[in-house]
């Protein structure tokens, strides 16, 4: 432990990796080739309703309810950001307005 560079955190390196959704994880590659990845690919593509379930279908007295799923299934992955639009196109990095509850 003496030799051990400060600038270097081993514990940090050896400690388990978490993340309180996978598109948080990090930006390291998703390996679709493991069975972790297969499962990640399958729970991120799923459809937003149960089979059988009455779907969206593009009419007003549906829309909350997708746009709850919507909400859901984008924060269970991570994707947040992706469904954020700039507010101002002149300043596109300054405020945002989620698709989800900001649209119309």
């Amino acid at each position: 432990m003496a030799d051990q560079d400060p600038a270097e955190p081993a514990a940090a390196a050896a400690a388990p990796t978490f993340a309180l959704a996978p598109g948080l994880h990090g930006n390291a590659f998703i390996d679709y080739g493991t069975t972790a990845g297969r499962k990640l690919y399958e729970a991120a593509t799923n459809s937003l309703y149960a089979s059988g379930e009455t779907k969206y279908n593009g009419e007003e007295p549906s829309m909350h309810n997708f746009c709850i799923r919507g909400i859901t299934h984008s924060e269970a992955f991570g994707w947040e950001h992706i469904c954020s639009v700039p507010a101002d196109l002149q300043q596109p990095n300054v405020g945002f307005k989620s698709i989800w509850t900001e649209y119309g």
